[in-house]
């Protein structure tokens, strides 16, 4: 004979607020990916950039992660800036 408990569990509450909310928001031109000759307008919260890749949480798609080529950039803006919560 084989016993099977049953428990309740809760799952836990959505977190509302991204860890990266006061990170800078930039916008700009990037071509898509399946038609590289037309481009888009990207709105992403930046984590980090380099020489070569901007990464990001891009606004304007759920806040999908992505990776951006910095050589693909067009036309790239600063929409908003928090000096409060970059480090010092």
């Amino acid at each position: 004979m084989i016993t099977i408990y049953i428990t309740e569990t809760k799952m836990p509450k959505a977190v509302k607020k991204h860890p990266v909310e006061n990170n800078p928001l930039v916008k700009f031109f990037y071509p898509m990916s399946k038609e590289p000759w037309n481009t888009m307008l990207r709105v992403v919260r930046v984590i980090s950039s380099n020489s070569t890749h901007l990464i990001g949480l891009e606004v304007s798609d759920k806040n999908r992660f992505k990776k951006f080529k910095q050589s693909s950039i067009r036309d790239m803006s600063l929409v908003e800036w928090n000096s409060e919560a970059m480090s010092k």
